[in-house]
């Protein structure tokens, strides 16, 4: 009976090494299996926090973008009321031009209208001339007759 005795033990004892190391790799799945449910609930926040920053980086290019509109709007508003200033600039100069154009037409037609005057008169007094000439020619012939009876009578 003892060898069947001490068969027993070591087959127990085979038994509870072979139990033991079913319970060593139970306790290191238990382990890996831990580790992993660690890292899954990590995984879980991580997402969730790149989920948020996500989030967050679609909000400030909304806003990003809300700016570079208002931005642009300033510029084109500034460009606009630059554009309508040289406008008014340009009207105020041009109507500037008309008004001495239309005083240099005034002072030109004055101009012609004594140049027309002073040609008139210019007529009247060549008129003049030409009878004082003839008046002249005829006194000339007068006098060279009246010098000729005088020397005729001198003689």
């Amino acid at each position: 009976g003892g060898g069947a005795a001490g068969g027993g033990r070591e087959e127990a004892s085979a038994v509870v090494e072979r139990m033991g190391r079913v319970v060593q790799r139970l306790q290191a799945e238990n382990a890996a299996l831990q580790k992993k449910t660690v890292s899954n609930v990590e995984h879980v926040r991580l997402t969730k926090e790149a989920k948020a920053h996500k989030a967050r980086a679609a909000a400030l290019q909304i806003e990003l973008d809300a700016a570079a509109a208002k931005a642009a709007a300033a510029r084109a508003a500034q460009e606009r009321a630059e554009s309508e200033r040289l406008l008014a600039e340009e009207r105020r100069a041009g109507a500037r031009l008309r008004g001495s154009n239309q005083a240099l037409e005034e002072k030109l037609a004055a101009v012609a209208e004594q140049l027309v005057s002073e040609r008139a008169s210019l007529g009247s007094v060549r008129a003049q001339a030409v009878e004082d000439a003839a008046r002249v020619g005829s006194l000339e012939v007068r006098l060279q007759a009246s010098d000729e009876a005088l020397a005729a009578a001198r003689d």
